[in-house]
C-alpha cells in the first residue's frame, strides 16, 4: 500500500484522500511511496536495498495513524480545503489531544499562530496594535542595500504571497495567489509589483489568497481570489484589482486569515465577511458583505485565527470567540461560542492570533499566549495551554507576529528570535527541529515590525527595507527565486 501523506509537502494543505495525486489547493502532485516488500514467511528475511534518506516531506515516523475526515458537503460554489497547515482535517488530531487534556496554566514555553495584519510603527516609536494604522510612522534610520525593497513600514504574508506599505501609502505584492477553485492565477512574481489603483493605504492585512488594505478615505479595499466572499463585495467573482468593500467608513483596523475579514470602525464595533467567519452571530458563519459582532462595541485590534477572533478593547483587555477546540479562546472550560467572552488578562498592546493560537504583547514587553501549537506530521504539541500563560524568557519585546506553524518576536535592540515548528527554514536559523524556546535569526539586526506566514517570516528593518526566510514555493520571499531561505534574505527591489 503507498504511503499515506495527510498533508501536501508543498503547500501543507490536508488532503480531502490520503491517496490521492494532486493537492486540491495549489495542484501539485503528491509523491506515492513504492509499496514496501512483504517480510519472508520462515527464517531471516534477505538483506535488501538500502533506504534511500528520507525526503524533506516525508511523513511522520512510524506511529499512530491519524485518518482524514470525509470532506463536508461541497455547497454550489464549491468549498475549498485550507492551506494553513495545522487546520483543515485535522479534526482528529484534536479530538486526540483534547482528550488527553491540554495544560492549564503554568509557563508556556512555546506559543501563536496567525497575526493576520501588521501596520507602521506609532508615532512614539511604539508597535501599534495589531491591524491598527498610523499615517505617520517613526522616519527609517540608515540607507537599504542597493537593489532591494525599500522605503516599508509593514508587511503582510499569506498563504504562498506577501505584501509590503511604504510610507507614501504605496503597496506591493510578490508570490502567488490563485483561485483554489478554478485555479486562475491571480498574481505570480518572485519580485515585488505595485498594487495598481490604491495610493495612500493606511494598513495591509493579508488572508490565504486574498489581501485588504485600508484606503485614504478609511474605507477598505480587496483583491485577489473571491471563490467565497473573502472579498467583501457582495459577489464571487475574483479580482485582481482593489475592489472597494461596501458600508465601511471610519476603519481604523484590519485583520486577514485564511477566507475571512474583519475591519474595527472608529466606533469600535467590528465587522466580518468570508467563510467559515466567526461572526459573533449564531445565524451566520458566512456572508459576501460585512456583518456586525454582536456583543463589541470598544474594539482598538482584532485577531483572526482559522475558527476564532479575537479583539484587543480599548482599556488593554481581551475578548474571544469561536472554536475552543485547542484552547484558543483562553478561557477553561468554554466550548464554542458566538458569544465574545473575556480573556483573564490585562494591559494588553497588540494581540495575534491563527489556527489554534492566540497569544499578546503587554505593556512591559511580556508575552503570554494560550491554545496550541501541534507538527501536523509527527502530532507532536509544541505548546499548549488553555489559558494564558507566560512565554518563557522574553521580557522586553516590542512586537509579535504568529502564523502557521510557530511565531516570531522583536526584542530590545532589533534582534528578532522564532520559535514553533520547524518546516522549509521558517525559525530563520539551520533549525532541523522544533523549539518550543525562541531562537536567533541570525543577520536581522534593527527590526521595526514583522509579519508571519504560514511556514515564513518578514521584518522591516529600520532602514525601511525587508528581510525574509523560510518557505519560498510561491516566491513569498520576494528574493527573486522560489529557493527555500533558512535564513534571511533581503526582499529585491520592487518593479
Amino acid at each position: 500500500m503507498a504511503t499515506q501523506y495527510l498533508y501536501c509537502p508543498r503547500c501543507g494543505s490536508a488532503l480531502v484522500m490520503a491517496d490521492q495525486a494532486f493537492c486540491n489547493s495549489c495542484g501539485s502532485a503528491i509523491p506515492q511511496a513504492a509499496a514496501p516488500e512483504p517480510p519472508a514467511p520462515t527464517g531471516t528475511a534477505a538483506p535488501g536495498p538500502a533506504a534511500p534518506p528520507a525526503p524533506a516531506w516525508a511523513p511522520a515516523p512510524p506511529g499512530p495513524v491519524f485518518a482524514v475526515p470525509p470532506a463536508p458537503p461541497v455547497p454550489a460554489a464549491g468549498r475549498r480545503r485550507r492551506r494553513p497547515v495545522v487546520v483543515a482535517a485535522a479534526v482528529v488530531v484534536v479530538a486526540a489531544i483534547v482528550a488527553g487534556g491540554l495544560a492549564a496554566g503554568g509557563l508556556l514555553p512555546g506559543l501563536p499562530h496567525g497575526t493576520p495584519a501588521y501596520s507602521p510603527l506609532s508615532p512614539s516609536g511604539t508597535f501599534a496594535s495589531v491591524g491598527s494604522m498610523t499615517p505617520t510612522p517613526t522616519a527609517p534610520t540608515g540607507s537599504p542595500a542597493a537593489g532591494t525593497l525599500s522605503g516599508i513600514v509593514a508587511v503582510a504574508i499569506g498563504g504562498t504571497h506577501a505584501c509590503a506599505l511604504t510610507a507614501e501609502g504605496d503597496v506591493y505584492c510578490w508570490g502567488s495567489v490563485s483561485n483554489p477553485m478554478t485555479f486562475d492565477i491571480l498574481l505570480n512574481t518572485t519580485r515585488p509589483v505595485r498594487v495598481e489603483g490604491l495610493h495612500h493605504a493606511k494598513a495591509i492585512a493579508t488572508g490565504t489568497d486574498h489581501s485588504c488594505a485600508i484606503t485614504e478615505d478609511d474605507g477598505v479595499a480587496c483583491w485577489g481570489s473571491n471563490q467565497l466572499g473573502q472579498l467583501g463585495n457582495g459577489s464571487k467573482a475574483d479580482s485582481p484589482t482593489p475592489s472597494l468593500v461596501p458600508g465601511l467608513s471610519g476603519v481604523t483596523a484590519i485583520a486577514a486569515e485564511e477566507d475571512h475579514t474583519c475591519a474595527v470602525t472608529g466606533t469600535g464595533s467590528v465587522d466580518c465577511w468570508g467563510y467559515h467567519v466567526p461572526l459573533g452571530d449564531a445565524s451566520a458563519s458566512a456572508s459576501l458583505t460585512p456583518v456586525s459582532v454582536s456583543g463589541i462595541s470598544n474594539a482598538r485590534a482584532i485577531a483572526l485565527g482559522s475558527d476564532h477572533a479575537c479583539a484587543l478593547l480599548i482599556g488593554g483587555e481581551v475578548a474571544c470567540w469561536g472554536d475552543n477546540a485547542g484552547g484558543e479562546l483562553g478561557v477553561p472550560s468554554q466550548g464554542a461560542t458566538t458569544v465574545p467572552v473575556r480573556v483573564s488578562i490585562e494591559d494588553v498592546n497588540q494581540i495575534t492570533a491563527g489556527s489554534w493560537q492566540t497569544c499578546a504583547l503587554r505593556s512591559g514587553g511580556s508575552v503570554e499566549c494560550w491554545g496550541m501549537v501541534v507538527n501536523p506530521w509527527t502530532f507532536a504539541k509544541v505548546s499548549s495551554s488553555i489559558e494564558p500563560a507566560a512565554l518563557a524568557g522574553v521580557r522586553d519585546a516590542s512586537a509579535v507576529a504568529a502564523e502557521g506553524l510557530g511565531a516570531c518576536a522583536i526584542l530590545s535592540g532589533g534582534s528578532v528570535e522564532c520559535w514553533g515548528v520547524s518546516f522549509e527554514g521558517s525559525l530563520g536559523n539551520w533549525a532541523a527541529y522544533d523549539s518550543a524556546t525562541p531562537l536567533l535569526v541570525p543577520g536581522v539586526s534593527g527590526a521595526r515590525s514583522l509579519g508571519a506566514g504560514a511556514a515564513n517570516a518578514c521584518a522591516v528593518l529600520d532602514d525601511s527595507s525587508v528581510m525574509c526566510w523560510g518557505d519560498n514555493s510561491g516566491g513569498q520571499l520576494g528574493d527573486g527565486t522560489r529557493d527555500r531561505r533558512d535564513t534571511a534574505v533581503h526582499v529585491t527591489a520592487g518593479q
